[in-house]
């Protein structure tokens, strides 16, 4: 399975609707280089998805990669925070996105995840917190990228 730039073009899955797509979502990064959902400031969850769509239709350009590394450099010690609260999802989410851009996420990230992990070897929201399929699900998924 082919992931990455251009996956969605190399499926067959260009046309019209794509374009228009990609178009939207490029408008709609916010001047602190996030993405954001319903009107507020720019989230991690929201900018990792849209860079991973972006990247999926061969279409993360250049100002909105360095925005996006702008936007997620804002975030100090390597754990992200959703809604102003730091969890485990959020920063796997960052993880992903950082890879989307091509780089490293920032040392703490990694190690934070793993404080999430409980002994049933599934992931909380947040340290100490039971496990959640969501939670698990996302933090496998960022841990996995290569």
């Amino acid at each position: 399975r082919r992931r990455g730039p251009g996956a969605l073009a190399t499926a067959g899955v260009v046309d019209g609707r794509l374009n228009q797509t990609v178009s939207s979502l490029l408008s709609l990064q916010d001047e602190g280089g996030g993405w954001r959902y319903n009107g507020g400031p720019g989230e991690v969850d929201e900018t990792a998805w849209a860079l991973a769509a972006l990247d999926a239709a061969g279409a993360l350009t250049n100002e909105a990669s360095a925005a996006a590394r702008g936007f997620l450099g804002n975030h100090d010690g390597g754990a992200y925070a959703y809604g102003g609260t730091t969890n485990c999802q959020s920063t796997a989410w960052a993880i992903h996105a950082w890879r989307v851009l091509g780089e490293e996420p920032p040392a703490g990230s990694r190690p934070y995840v793993a404080e999430c992990r409980n002994p049933d070897g599934g992931y909380g929201y947040t340290p100490g917190s039971a496990s959640q399929p969501f939670a698990t699900m996302d933090i496998l998924i960022a841990l996995a990228d290569p």
